[in-house]
């Protein structure tokens, strides 16, 4: 996806992450996990994590595990949230 986005646009996204999570690196969380270099993902699992974890920070907890991403993707497939 990346690939064939336009680097303007990943920038921006990039930029809003580190805002979104209070980082000035995102380098070693998009190595572990590339989709937290788009924006609107990352705002998507903070919304899920913050209605799952009321009162965590997680901020905190998605940087310090950035799998999150993934398991809460998979988790609405299993649950038939999602639309594919």
């Amino acid at each position: 996806m990346l690939l064939t986005r336009d680097l303007s646009l990943i920038q921006q996204d990039i930029a809003k992450v580190k805002s979104l999570l209070g980082v000035e690196r995102l380098d070693l969380l998009a190595e572990a996990e590339p989709r937290v270099l788009n924006a609107e993902v990352v705002e998507e699992v903070l919304e899920e994590m913050n209605r799952l974890m009321p009162g965590s920070d997680c901020s905190e907890v998605l940087i310090e595990d950035p799998s999150w991403i993934s398991r809460l993707e998979k988790g609405r497939k299993h649950l038939g949230d999602d639309p594919d």
